[in-house]
């Protein structure tokens, strides 16, 4: 640490330029703070940054996420490489939050690895959305589905042609902490809606992604009643998506939560040893190479989708697939929108004939069953906390800020009020 002797000094010659005494005690406060501070990780294997996963179940999980990952997703691109008069210098423009992985890794770290510029907005807006686009001279975005299906639906703008953009990225197949991931580079209509393709060459060359066979009845992958190994899944047949781990060092692992962990690790998949992390979704490899999700009515044949649902929501296995599928079907549905921004398990839907709701719910019964949710909390054991259940107030008239009651009245759960709970009292209610 330098300090001056004389503070009435005007200066001091230092590390060839002048130094003022203001600017030296600064500079000394900054040299203590930096020597005293946290050190950022230097390597591979050390946890570089904390990213949540999406929380489709409401209960987002944090990810310890390695320096090895954030280097690779620093890495150019093999399309931006091989074209770098049309795709560079990179200039990337995004609406979407940092902690989002596509924005952090796509965004940010990659506009990083390659020098360029990154372009973050404060918020998504649908209307200014190609006008952001022209003032800060992008020539990438990033997306997510839901982001794009607001902006095919807004009027249209005078920024629509005026904008530098010929590039979007986004939708990429990878969860948060998945090593297993699919990209989908083409030009061609027969890659829309695809994930990836793999050819026999990929297929051959192939150590790392592989789509095994799944088992419904186990809600696990399949294994040879002989060998004991997974079996690959074969063209047209649904399977899981798994990676290979190939070191624990550099597995992003959950932040503080060991039990989560486990839970996505298998170890002896196609011989004795090695380890595999499952990602719960069911893919389908095509004849023609081409990976994709499966469709709705295979989904409903077959009884799989991403095999996590059950798990996360604590019910049976509920795909929303099939339930998109389902309710597309029925004649009375005339608009849907599956699943609600920022929260799964629920679809709005208009009818037809909105007269016609009891009808509409009847036809929904043979195709879809039931499902639900625990929200009486039990004891350790499981039971039901009757002490705790024979204090609550069943009566309208107590105000109850905390609970709902309800009433199974015929087939329909209703709402207990004043004339429903006098027919309680009175012995009247079928119960």
């Amino acid at each position: 640490m330098l300090e001056l002797a004389d503070p009435g000094a005007e200066a001091l010659w230092f590390e060839g330029r002048r130094w003022s005494y203001s600017e030296l005690i600064l500079a000394t406060f900054y040299a203590a703070a930096y020597d005293a501070g946290p050190r950022p990780s230097r390597l591979l294997k050390d946890v570089g940054t904390l990213i949540f996963t999406s929380g489709t179940s409401g209960k987002p999980k944090a990810v310890a996420v390695k320096n090895f990952l954030l280097v690779v997703v620093s890495t150019p691109l093999i399309v931006d490489a091989k074209n770098v008069a049309r795709y560079l210098p990179l200039r990337t423009f995004s609406c979407l939050p940092l902690f989002h992985t596509t924005c952090l890794f796509t965004g940010l770290y990659y506009s990083t690895g390659l020098s360029g510029s990154f372009y973050l907005a404060r918020k998504f807006s649908a209307s200014r959305f190609t006008a952001q686009l022209v003032e800060s001279g992008a020539t990438r975005m990033l997306h997510v589905g839901e982001l794009c299906r607001y902006l095919v639906a807004r009027p249209p703008s005078s920024f629509d042609q005026a904008h530098r953009c010929i590039v979007t990225l986004g939708n990429v197949y990878r969860s948060t902490e998945g090593i297993t991931k699919f990209d989908n580079f083409t030009y061609r209509k027969a890659g829309a809606g695809m994930i990836s393709f793999a050819g026999p060459v990929k297929l051959y060359s192939e150590k790392d992604f592989f789509l095994a066979k799944y088992d419904p009845s186990t809600q696990s992958l399949y294994r040879d009643l002989e060998a004991g190994f997974c079996v690959l899944a074969k063209a047209r047949e649904p399977g899981e998506a798994i990676g290979r781990v190939r070191s624990m060092d550099f597995y992003n692992k959950y932040y503080n939560d060991p039990a989560a962990t486990q839970l996505k690790l298998v170890s002896s998949v196609f011989e004795k040893g090695g380890l595999f992390q499952r990602t719960g979704d069911m893919l389908m490899h095509q004849k023609s190479g081409w990976i994709r999700f499966m469709l709705g009515l295979e989904i409903l044949s077959s009884g799989t989708e991403r095999t996590s649902v059950s798990a996360r929501f604590k019910t049976t296995s509920a795909s929303f697939q099939a339930c998109r599928t389902v309710l597309s079907m029925l004649s009375n549905s005339q608009h849907k929108v599956p699943t609600y921004d920022g929260q799964a398990g629920a679809a709005a839907i208009t009818l037809a004939d909105p007269q016609a709701k009891t009808e509409f719910a009847q036809q929904l019964y043979p195709s879809l069953h039931s499902s639900g949710l625990a929200f009486i909390e039990t004891t350790a054991t499981f039971t039901q906390p009757k002490a705790i259940l024979q204090s609550l107030p069943c009566s309208p008239d107590i105000d109850n800020q905390q609970y709902s009651l309800f009433w199974l009245n015929g087939e329909q759960y209703r709402r207990i009020d004043t004339d429903s709970w006098a027919q309680i009292e009175l012995g009247k209610a079928r119960l």
